[in-house]
């Protein structure tokens, strides 16, 4: 079976054209075998199980997928403080079983601990070299690699797949605040065909304080990637800086999955439905959320021997589609619509991070600005605050005049309050700091 994207075959056209019956059926098979594995070796997830009084025999297909509790990272957390076992009773293998062990960044709370054993990284290599292959890069291809973020275990996928794949990883000495300095300053002799953008509101400071022009230094680059909140604005930004057609991925380092866009799906991603159930949710009633609605990812793993979360909360709020794509993937595909975590609700209004972004940085002045929600820690709270560093001074009447663009996105009191943007930090050194919570 020959399928065609724009310009090469589907990584594994029988998995990634497959029925959508044929997929539930198979689901159905790997769910039943892993819950019957992380009943008999995970203690928390029998725990869990045992207190909703689910057993194994009673998980049959994917619909009996919902009679299993949802759980989160802070119950890991407090298993970890309750038992002071590191991994909060997830692992389902004896530690010696382990190839590697890595650690979440820690967005929403203290890091979470996981690992893999040797069969989960080669099942890794594929679930990453899949979608990889979506975005375009191919076998030679030569790209950068964040050698100081090794400790994340999307790193480690993203390298595992690179090497299945058969393209060249670039491991570079930086983090994501340092790594594009590093592409284009000691790494520019090494004609890389696949750039990496890590935090494009410094990148377009440091291309014009410097004069960089990507597609000189990079003559065969055919794009530009990366794993990145991305809105239309930013979106914009990365084409227009580094002159390359842009392409995204999404995932998760604990659980390694790794969603990717064609060119017919952007900005929605296909999600690897063979190695996971992706459900959507209501936060509050934890109801299915149909197509094109709107909820909370829920992500269960169907192949991991060694950490394998069933009915993981992600924080992630998304929309899905599940009818084929035209590049011929009939699995479902997900758009990130913000998270949880980085959200503030405004009387009735959720607002997320990322709309913030979509609206503020549309005003010419505001483009590329560091911002950063404030959160009440009693919520809900009475008007949306936003902190904003510009790249350039701004007049008290842009100011106001963003001010009035967020109160109108949102029909919400706004107060926008400029700051210099050396205020507005990293986290971890990886994703900027969108939102900082106050009493």
């Amino acid at each position: 079976m020959t399928i065609r994207t724009e310009d090469a075959t589907l990584w594994d056209a029988e998995v990634e054209a497959m029925p959508r019956e044929r997929l539930r059926e198979a689901q159905g098979e790997a769910l039943a075998r892993q819950v019957a594995h992380v009943y008999a070796n995970g203690r928390l997830q029998k725990e869990l199980y045992d207190a909703a009084g689910v057993r194994p025999a009673d998980i049959a297909t994917v619909e009996d997928l919902t009679k299993l509790p949802l759980f989160t990272k802070d119950d890991i957390r407090a298993a970890r403080d309750a038992s002071g076992d590191i991994f909060g009773g997830t692992a389902c293998v004896p530690i010696d079983r382990l190839r590697l062990v890595n650690h979440s960044t820690g967005t929403s709370g203290a890091p979470t601990v996981y690992g893999l054993t040797g069969a989960d990284a080669e099942q890794v290599s594929d679930i990453f070299a899949r979608s990889m292959h979506s975005i375009g890069l191919r076998r030679g291809d030569r790209t950068l690699v964040a050698a100081n973020s090794f400790w994340h275990g999307w790193v480690i996928g993203f390298e595992l797949g690179l090497q299945h794949l058969g393209a060249v990883p670039y491991r570079v000495s930086c983090s994501a605040a340092t790594c594009v300095e590093k592409q284009f300053g000691g790494w520019r002799q090494a004609d890389l065909t696949a750039l990496r953008t890590f935090i494009p509101e410094l990148e377009m400071s440091i291309f014009e304080k410097d004069d960089i022009d990507p597609r000189a230094i990079f003559p065969n680059a055919r794009f530009v990637y990366a794993a990145i909140d991305v809105s239309a604005p930013k979106r914009r930004i990365i084409e227009r800086i580094f002159g390359l057609p842009f392409r995204n991925m999404m995932g998760s380092g604990d659980q390694f999955f790794i969603g990717a866009e064609c060119a017919y799906s952007a900005p929605y991603y296909h999600m690897p439905e063979d190695y996971f159930v992706f459900e959507v949710i209501d936060p509050a009633t934890e109801q299915q959320v149909p197509p094109r609605g709107v909820g909370e990812l829920v992500v269960t793993n169907l192949w991991a021997e060694a950490f394998p979360y069933l009915r993981y909360r992600m924080g992630d709020i998304v929309t899905y589609e599940d009818d084929p794509c035209p590049c011929g993937r009939t699995s479902m595909r997900l758009k990130v619509l913000g998270r949880l975590p980085w959200s503030v609700q405004v009387g009735g209004v959720r607002v997320f991070h990322g709309e913030v972004e979509n609206t503020l940085w549309n005003r010419p002045e505001m483009e590329g600005a560091k911002y950063q929600l404030v959160r009440r820690r009693s919520q809900p709270q009475e008007a949306l605050e936003v902190r904003v560093g510009p790249r350039q001074p701004v007049s008290a009447d842009v100011a106001e005049a963003a001010r009035q663009d967020l109160a109108a996105a949102f029909d919400v009191p706004v107060v926008l309050t400029v700051v210099d943007p050396s205020e507005l930090g990293l986290q971890n050194l990886i994703k900027m700091e969108r939102l900082i919570e106050i009493d």
